[in-house]
């Protein structure tokens, strides 16, 4: 049977400087795994996965905004959870893949050692 873990969320914080200019930014929220495709032969990192929909912010100087998406890990997922990393980026809408504003990644192992069951005990620290 195929194992699903649903509801995952993952939220990126997108800013424009204090000193910018007003712009609107198309954001996209995904996560990658690594050695996914398996039956290649080759080692591949860092496939890009579940991207979904994007979504379009206008900024205003020093305004920030949270843009937020809810995944559900198919068993491909499940089987390299060790691997997830979330990814986020920035760009000018209709632009293509290469002119981001800002990026950032996050390895989705905070999952890891009891956090979701909310046993913390094997963590040196957590905060309330």
């Amino acid at each position: 049977m195929a194992q699903q873990r649903e509801g995952q969320r993952g939220v990126a914080q997108v800013c424009q400087e204090p000193t910018g200019l007003a712009r609107t930014v198309r954001v996209f929220i995904g996560y990658t795994i690594d050695d996914y495709p398996a039956a290649s032969g080759y080692r591949y990192r860092a496939t890009l996965r579940n991207v979904g929909a994007y979504e379009d912010v206008a900024l205003s100087p020093g305004e920030c905004f949270d843009v937020e998406r809810t995944f559900t890990f198919q068993q491909i997922d499940v089987d390299h959870w060790e691997t997830i990393v979330g990814v986020a980026w920035a760009q000018t809408p209709n632009a293509g893949f290469g002119e981001v504003s800002q990026a950032a990644k996050i390895p989705f192992l905070l999952f890891k050692d009891g956090f979701e069951s909310g046993d913390l005990s094997p963590w040196s620290s957590s905060l309330p």
